[in-house]
């Protein structure tokens, strides 16, 4: 049950960066949001579908599961370099604090979900 709340949190605060990126007009974040929503709903089908019928996880679904937070790193690092170009004290740099922000959230989210995945890995009985 908690992992259905952090999830479902962890997407809200995934279409919270892509609302403020595309209000920010900043294209490459509201892609990169828009491909990691994608990533979010495709990585919870198959893991009902794992659970549920027993089927082994695929090479995309692992490469879906720490590309998506790659992804989010890489959107986070670009989002602080835009917001460092940006001239000190205009109206452009305070809404590139605000889309930095929402992809700092995110991106703490997305790297709980890689640490709970890496410890289910190690885990794991060999």
């Amino acid at each position: 049950m908690l992992g259905l709340f952090i999830g479902t949190v962890h997407l809200f605060v995934m279409l919270n960066a892509a609302v403020r990126s595309v209000a920010g007009k900043w294209l490459v974040g509201g892609v990169a949001a828009a491909v990691r929503i994608v990533l979010i709903m495709a990585l919870s089908m198959a893991g009902a579908r794992i659970r549920v019928g027993g089927a082994e996880p695929t090479p995309a679904i692992t490469l879906a599961l720490y590309g998506g937070p790659a992804l989010t790193l890489l959107t986070l690092a670009l989002a602080f370099f835009r917001r460092r170009s940006m001239p000190a004290g205009s109206e452009t740099k305070a809404v590139a604090d605000i889309v930095m922000r929402a992809w700092l959230a995110a991106a703490v989210f997305d790297m709980l979900f890689v640490i709970v995945n890496v410890a289910r890995v190690l885990s794991a009985p060999r």
